[in-house]
């Protein structure tokens, strides 16, 4: 006899995912032009370095502060769609998987918005808030999230004491 996959397993699995893909969608659509300026620079795009330029992103540390958050970023969204899925599907390592997300993200976002503020805006720009609100809104489903994986159904679910959909209780 099977046990059906709890609620708050599946809810997780499909946030986790529909998250993920929102993700994904900000940092390929809302995000491309730093992605595409920062690599093209590093290649020899004259054309992309004028444009860092006119961002003041010109010294190695302002591009990285610039580059090596963003690509973080990109990672951290593929392993939430992977956890997402594993959830879904209540692999064993799904749950470390979206406690790594949650655990990496919350500090990241944190450092990418004090790099945004006091770091890759000049003095004489505005910020840009759009950056701002997606980081804090990327933080509070993180910490959502991380609660949610602590809920005793989804333990037991990963603890082994309830068969996953489609095995049998023994």
């Amino acid at each position: 006899m099977s046990h059906p996959r709890p609620a708050a397993v599946t809810i997780l699995g499909l946030s986790g995912l529909v998250f993920g893909v929102l993700c994904v969608a900000w940092l390929a659509l809302g995000r491309r032009h730093d992605l595409t300026d920062l690599l093209g620079a590093a290649f020899g795009d004259r054309s992309a370095a004028a444009r860092l330029a006119q961002d003041h992103l010109v010294s190695v540390g302002a591009l990285c502060a610039a580059l090596v958050p963003l690509l973080l970023e990109w990672a951290l969204a593929f392993i939430l769609i992977t956890a997402g899925v594993g959830l879904l599907y209540v692999h064993r390592s799904a749950r470390w998987a979206a406690l790594f997300y949650c655990a990496c993200i919350i500090p990241l976002e944190g450092l990418a918005t004090l790099l945004q503020v006091f770091c890759l805006t000049p003095p004489d720009q505005p910020v840009k808030l759009e950056r701002i609100v997606v980081n804090g809104l990327v933080t509070l489903f993180a910490i959502v999230f991380w609660g949610g994986l602590f809920l005793p159904e989804v333990v037991a679910t990963y603890a082994g004491r309830l068969s996953p959909p489609g095995k049998n209780a023994a």
